[in-house]
């Protein structure tokens, strides 16, 4: 809500706050919806997925990444992968699991790909969990110095998918 109450007010943007597993009704259909880091977050992807399907031009493209719970980094990490930490996930995926889900929701997956990103030193050091990293970031704070690097650590993906069906309304 408060980021909804931002773009009202601060840049005069018609905005409406939901749920895309119960969107308002009179949403208009897109040509494209991603969801970048949201889907382990929702309760029902499932009907999330269902409902995006129904927002979608006949030829629309859905666009959504996730960690990869069956990545290498994951099972040499176990129990300590970085995407355990967040609270929040309420689902871990693997390629097969989205391809499923997709299948079942009526998708074609168009392409998959593990792309990195560009991540700043800073939060490589808050992420890392070694001892010394925190003070390390402090220092370099303090100096103004916070290049970021090219990371890809292969356990997020990225799916582009489009509807092969139309479904009923959930």
């Amino acid at each position: 809500e408060y980021a909804s109450e931002y773009a009202r007010h601060e840049l005069q943007l018609p905005v409406q706050t939901g749920s895309i597993c119960a969107p308002p009704p009179g949403f208009p259909v897109f040509d494209v919806v991603t969801l970048w880091d949201t889907i382990e977050h929702l309760d029902r992807p499932d009907l999330a997925l269902t409902n995006i399907h129904g927002l979608l031009h006949p030829q629309g493209l859905l666009v959504f990444s996730t960690g990869d719970y069956g990545s290498l980094l994951r099972r040499l990490t176990g129990k300590r992968w970085r995407l355990f930490a967040d609270p929040t996930h309420n689902f871990f995926f693997n390629e097969a699991m989205l391809r499923r889900l997709l299948r079942q929701t009526g998708y074609e997956i168009i392409r998959i790909t593990r792309q990195g990103k560009w991540v700043s030193l800073s939060m490589i050091l808050h992420q890392c969990r070694l001892p010394f990293a925190d003070r390390i970031r402090k220092w370099l704070g303090v100096r103004g110095f916070n290049p970021s690097l090219y990371v890809n650590l292969w356990d997020v993906v990225t799916i582009f998918a489009r509807p092969i069906t139309r479904l009923w309304p959930v």
